[in-house]
């Protein structure tokens, strides 16, 4: 495993995530699976997690930058070592910003067309796509998956099922695909059965301390 990927395995599911006062920031743990969407706060520009693998920044209906990970990306994740990363659904990662070591840091959807990561006020990164800054009065949602290691949500419910594979982000992603679900809970095999275990909710329960299990909540 590269030693982007160490970084993920080890630290990405580490922290909460830190706050979501507004969607025009990834903070640590965010995910961005297929269909999620980063807007800045003037909602002209907005970062898009495709379908095809690719993420791809656009300015109105124009690509201005883009990942190029079309087919072969899974999901993108600003890791809590305070990298930005896109892996493939293999645990490979194909594209990232490079900087590991900065705990904290956060990507911000800027209101001139800027994707940039900050750790502090120091810019470490940054999709050179800068302009004029752009309003629109259509403001497209904002969805972001934030993922909770040793964390249960208990209640809330509306559909639970096995997972073949003890794999968190699965349970994560589902709930990001099913427009019903505004948070899960990820319970590990030989808890509730030999088999993983995926629970979906239709609200957003609150939070207790349960090692082992993962949850997450989506953010618009």
């Amino acid at each position: 495993m590269s030693r982007v990927g160490v970084a993920f395995a080890v630290i990405s599911l580490a922290l909460v995530s830190g706050a979501h006062a507004q969607q025009s920031v990834l903070w640590g743990n965010d995910h961005l699976f297929a269909g999620q969407t980063v807007v800045a706060p003037s909602c002209y520009y907005r970062l898009v997690m495709q379908a095809d693998g690719n993420l791809v920044l656009y300015a109105g209906r124009d690509a201005t930058w883009a990942s190029d990970t079309w087919g072969r990306g899974g999901y993108a994740v600003m890791q809590a070592d305070g990298n930005f990363v896109v892996y493939t659904w293999g645990d490979e990662a194909i594209w990232s910003t490079g900087t590991w070591g900065n705990p904290y840091s956060r990507v911000y959807m800027q209101d001139d067309g800027n994707l940039v990561l900050y750790h502090g006020a120091d810019a470490l990164w940054a999709s050179d796509t800068y302009g004029e800054p752009v309003g629109t009065t259509t403001c497209p949602w904002s969805s972001v998956t934030g993922v909770e290691t040793n964390v249960n949500r208990y209640g809330g419910d509306y559909t639970g099922f096995d997972i073949s594979q003890p794999r968190p982000l699965w349970c994560a992603y589902y709930c990001a695909e099913d427009s019903r679900c505004l948070a899960f809970t990820y319970v590990p095999p030989g808890i509730q059965g030999p088999y993983a275990k995926c629970w979906l909710k239709s609200t957003v329960p609150g939070q207790s301390y349960a090692p082992g299990l993962v949850s997450g909540v989506i953010y618009h």
